[in-house]
């Protein structure tokens, strides 16, 4: 235990504890119960691609609603911890409604939640009622001169709206509503609210309010700050003073706070109680607000612009989460009058317009399917430090996040770990091998672009920069006691120095014998370093010397191959150096689309494939076993391959291959990952499909 702590303060590893290193573990040590660290969001709220439709309107969409079996307001006295629409038939059209398009043709059409047409229809209105009967329905209506009238009737028998044989159109007049002639409507009349044409009304049935907004854009009519949003309660105003008045308004009434978006390109957050001064004032957007909602159960506010910009912030924390501006690409730039409707019980915003946009904002988790996601991207590494005790995690989304196996808690989040400058843009690049430094005190990671790092995890520091052939990935990193061993597509093994004054100097070259890309490697302490191909390409070298010794082929395992490259070889590296020397126009694109086509596992047919001939048999995995012998008996190495197999080696120089057996009982998969238990006496296997297998390896 005392060599533990000792090991987790000694930060320079000179194995002497001085007090800037103890006062920085005592820090360290607080930090790791910071609750605030948890708070952290991986996943930008607007991830996933928007889903576009044809609107088969002949002109562009005016008016976009949301027809629904189920209110979204319930009565106060009805409401129970037990609503719940995590997960079980959200996608129900009682949940989730139907959509509604209209546009001048006078034409309307109706979609399915997930925008799937339905069928078209001419009309003139749309109405709904609440659940309960015992709630009065309530039309608002606001007018050019700021006058809101609200039309109270009961929902029961379909109240004033019920059908008459011999009419297929009613017309009721004001005046005669207001005189009581048509008693099923109970008339109630705000006149002169505001000055100016009301933009936005709401009616809060949890607090029993009308909430009516309107834009004072004649400053010099105007002078100083105009209510621009009111709120009436049993004939009480609360004045909401905003410059250029209130385009839009969205009231959360959970948390009993209205956020507007007006004209000056601010949004505001307001106490619903306290309409002197704002809460908090979120600046960033360069165009008039048309629109803002608020997700009260994930604490973000969402605020779109008159430039089809999308702001996200934290509700609590004000700060800006996100910036998403594919709108203005999917758009055209002369379509400026856009419809608006966030669904908040699917979470998708739908933006239309001459076509049909939905963007899913933050959606929930399906808790009954999975617990969610770590990571913002699939996960390429995982280890675990004997020394600290905790779980390393290291994903494609160029994150470093370190856990509490035993709480489940992220303990210390690292974003953009990896960079690179591509037209004036950083681009976040993926990480694609990590180990631990032999004691375990730091950690080295390798990207997809050929750099390495070495990293002080613990209080997310970089001690070391490092880097192999540029825009080579890193597929293999190995960490022995005052060396560092990187291998990738540069197909080479490149060795750093790791002694203390001597670590700065160029790395030296293992000799390159592979003719394609190295795609893993495996050590074996004091003794030997194995490397494997794409193309099948097994070579054992000399850890101390760096020197091959032996070399296969997984196709023809038992022939022997000598240390040499033919002139056939040596042309076909040249040529692929001259290849790998052009530049590149598509960034990091290009890098993607070279991971991609390594991918001969998870973009694979059941089917049998004509391995050897036009499709090389592809290394997957290769394992080191550090309890054998190095004789001639003993099997040491395990060889993946791409075609199910795992093949048995023997290290020793006069050694080689032993047996294969099937490690799968699928047709098209094969082992990704293996290891062993300390002793050896077990093989760990997990498939591409899955499957994870123990294997009794002792009479190997």
């Amino acid at each position: 235990m005392y060599t533990r702590l000792f090991l987790k303060i000694n930060q320079n590893r000179d194995f002497k504890v001085d007090w800037n290193e103890f006062v920085s573990y005592l820090i360290f040590g607080f930090q790791e119960e910071d609750p605030s660290s948890q708070k952290e969001s991986l996943i930008l709220p607007i991830s996933g691609p928007p889903m576009v439709r044809k609107s088969e309107h002949r002109s562009a969409i005016c008016c976009l609603a949301l027809l629904k079996a189920k209110s979204d307001q319930v009565p106060i006295d009805e409401v129970t911890e037990t609503i719940n629409f995590s997960f079980g038939g959200e996608d129900s059209p009682e949940a989730s409604g139907m959509w509604v398009t209209a546009s001048h043709e006078g034409m309307m059409r109706f979609w399915t939640s997930h925008m799937e047409p339905i069928r078209t229809a001419s009309s003139e209105s749309s109405y709904a009622f609440y659940n309960n009967g015992k709630v009065h329905s309530k039309l608002i209506l606001g007018d050019y001169a700021g006058n809101v009238r609200i039309l109270s009737y009961s929902p029961h028998l379909r109240g004033p709206f019920q059908a008459k044989p011999g009419a297929a159109l009613i017309e009721v007049i004001w005046s005669d509503v207001l005189k009581g002639k048509i008693p099923q409507f109970f008339p109630k009349e705000y006149i002169n609210l505001h000055n100016e044409m009301v933009s936005c009304v709401y009616f809060s049935l949890h607090m029993n309010a009308l909430f009516a907004s309107a834009e004072y854009r004649n400053t010099k009519k105007y002078r100083g700050r105009c209510p621009g949003m009111i709120m009436v309660t049993y004939d009480e105003r609360s004045n909401f003073r905003i410059p250029l008045g209130v385009s839009t308004f969205f009231v959360a009434e959970s948390h009993n706070i209205v956020v507007t978006g007006g004209p000056d390109t601010f949004v505001r957050i307001w106490d619903v109680y306290i309409p002197t001064e704002p809460s908090a004032i979120l600046t960033g957007h360069n165009g008039g607000i048309v629109l803002v909602f608020v997700q009260p159960e994930e604490n973000k506010v969402y605020s779109v612009d008159y430039q089809k910009i999308i702001k996200v912030w934290d509700l609590h924390e004000h700060t800006l989460l996100q910036t998403y501006g594919d709108l203005v690409r999917l758009i055209h730039h002369s379509e400026t009058d856009l419809t608006y409707y966030y669904h908040s019980h699917l979470r998708e915003l739908v933006v239309a317009g001459r076509k049909l946009i939905s963007i899913k904002c933050c959606p929930r988790v399906r808790v009954d399917l999975t617990d969610g996601n770590t990571h913002a991207a699939p996960v390429s590494v995982v280890l675990y430090n004997r020394l600290f005790r905790n779980i390393v995690s290291c994903g494609l989304d160029s994150y470093i996040i370190v856990w509490d196996p035993w709480t489940g808690r992220r303990k210390i989040i690292m974003k953009s770990c990896h960079t690179k400058m591509i037209y004036g843009e950083i681009i976040d690049i993926e990480i694609t091998a990590a180990c631990f430094d032999p004691l375990e005190q730091f950690l080295l990671t390798g990207a997809r672009d050929g750099s390495l790092k070495i990293w002080n995890y613990n209080n997310a520091v970089v001690v070391r920069n490092m880097s192999i052939m540029p825009d080579q990935e890193v597929t293999a990193v190995i960490w022995v006691v005052d060396r560092i061993l990187a291998m990738g597509w540069d197909r080479q093994v490149t060795e750093f120095n790791d002694v203390v004054g001597r670590e700065y100097g160029d790395p030296k070259k293992w000799p390159k014998f592979h003719t394609d890309d190295i795609t893993c490697a495996d050590v074996k302490l004091g003794e030997g370093v194995v490397t494997a191909t794409y193309s099948g390409e097994i070579i054992f070298w000399k850890l101390e010397t760096g020197q091959p010794y032996r070399r296969y082929s997984v196709m023809d395992p038992t022939r022997f191959i000598e240390l040499k490259l033919t002139a056939e070889e040596e042309k076909f590296i040249r040529q692929s150096k001259r290849l790998a020397s052009r530049p590149t126009h598509s960034g990091n694109h290009g890098l993607q689309m070279g991971r991609a086509g390594r991918s001969t596992v998870l973009n694979r047919p059941e089917d049998n494939r004509d391995y050897g001939t036009d499709i090389p048999i592809s290394v997957q995995a290769v394992l080191f076993l550090q309890t054998r012998p190095q004789t001639l008996k003993h099997g040491s190495v395990f060889i993946s391959l791409d075609t199910g197999f795992i093949q048995v080696y023997s290290h020793h120089q006069r050694g080689g291959y032993m047996v294969e057996f099937l490690a799968v009982h699928k047709t098209g998969d094969c082992v990704l990952t293996m290891c062993t238990d300390r002793k050896n006496r077990y093989l760990y296997t997990g498939t591409a499909f899955g499957y994870i297998k123990i294997w009794y390896i002792v009479n190997f």
